[in-house]
């Protein structure tokens, strides 16, 4: 019985650390009114589906690639989102890896949506 507990406290623990790595909807708002990259990181068929206003698709699997044509200013903040928020967290270690500065995971595209308004 006592590995329930266990498991449940690390689940919270995940949920908490999830939560925490994603930027508010206050830094969000003002990195896009600074002119941030708005980036959608979902395969090219899920952009084509449904994507937020102004943003651009790079996918996951093409950010090493195509990272420096799509965001040639590695300076300027970078706003990621995917489905449910896993794909822009992988993204995002993979841009600081390849020195991009600013680099912000604003989780699922649901949240997203909601967070930009």
């Amino acid at each position: 019985m006592d590995w329930i507990w266990v498991l449940l406290a690390l689940a919270a623990l995940f949920y908490l650390w999830r939560r925490r790595s994603l930027i508010s909807a206050e830094d969000a708002t003002s990195l896009m009114a600074e002119g941030a990259d708005l980036v959608d990181v979902r395969s090219p068929d899920e952009f084509r589906g449904d994507h937020l206003k102004g943003s651009v698709n790079l996918p996951l699997d093409q950010i090493e690639e195509q990272a420096g044509a799509q965001l040639p200013n590695q300076q300027r903040p970078v706003l990621l989102y995917c489905l449910s928020g896993t794909r822009s967290a992988m993204a995002a270690r993979t841009l600081k890896r390849l020195g991009y500065e600013q680099v912000h995971n604003l989780g699922s595209i649901s949240r997203a949506r909601q967070t930009l308004g």
